[in-house]
């Protein structure tokens, strides 16, 4: 009885090796696995911020087409004193110095967006990059 009970507390010890082996491979897991939540939390916040912006300068752009539109309507020789969008000459001049103002700002706007959607998506590159050396980590 002696000697199986000694095969008990021996395999009984190897379990416990066993259970001290896992715990720490998920240890490991563990922390890997909130390495990579990490990152994707990152970029999952980072896409947001980005849509938004690409959003708005959308936006701004049609917002600034609409007033091309109704400015260039002013200019054709077809527009009727009676028309609405119908503005003398001088008027025209004020106005067309406005939209050039407007223009410029607007072509300023969109050469730093450009300059930060370029940052964005390296930032992108930069975190994906990231996830894949982590991922190839885990192998």
């Amino acid at each position: 009885m002696t000697e199986e009970r000694e095969r008990f507390r021996k395999e009984n010890a190897l379990w416990r090796d066993d259970h001290a082996q896992w715990l720490d491979e998920l240890s490991v897991w563990l922390h890997q696995t909130n390495r990579l939540v990490a990152i994707l939390h990152l970029m999952e916040r980072t896409l947001p911020d980005h849509s938004a912006r690409l959003d708005r300068h959308i936006a701004e752009i049609d917002q600034h087409e609409q007033i091309i539109t109704r400015y260039e309507c002013g200019l054709d020789e077809r527009c009727f004193e009676t028309c609405d969008m119908h503005v003398s000459m001088a008027e025209q001049r004020v106005a067309h110095t406005e939209l050039g103002q407007q223009h410029a700002k607007m072509k300023q706007e969109h050469l730093s967006f450009r300059k930060r959607y370029q940052q964005d998506m390296q930032e992108f590159r930069r975190l994906a990059s990231r996830l894949i050396r982590e991922l190839e980590l885990l192998d």
